[in-house]
């Protein structure tokens, strides 16, 4: 435990350079605008840490069943 520790102790700048990079990427109301282009990002550093990652576009029948209240929103729902 104390190995792991040390470890993320020694990413903390990594880290928070990594979270700036993905706060600001302007997603309105996410799941919303650019909300694609967040989570390539997102994949793309899990790749480079050596992660399976696979996206997959949300039906948008599914999406407003599940999210009445969401249904203005437009554009695809990549998860």
């Amino acid at each position: 435990m104390i190995e792991l520790l040390e470890l993320l102790g020694s990413k903390t700048d990594e880290t928070i350079k990594t979270l700036d990079e993905l706060v600001r990427i302007q997603t309105q109301v996410p799941p919303g605008e650019n909300y694609e282009m967040a989570m390539d990002h997102a994949a793309s550093n899990l790749k480079e840490l050596d992660f399976e990652v696979e996206s997959f576009i949300m039906p948008r029948g599914l999406f407003e069943k599940k999210n009445p209240r969401l249904k203005h929103l437009k554009g695809e729902r990549v998860n």
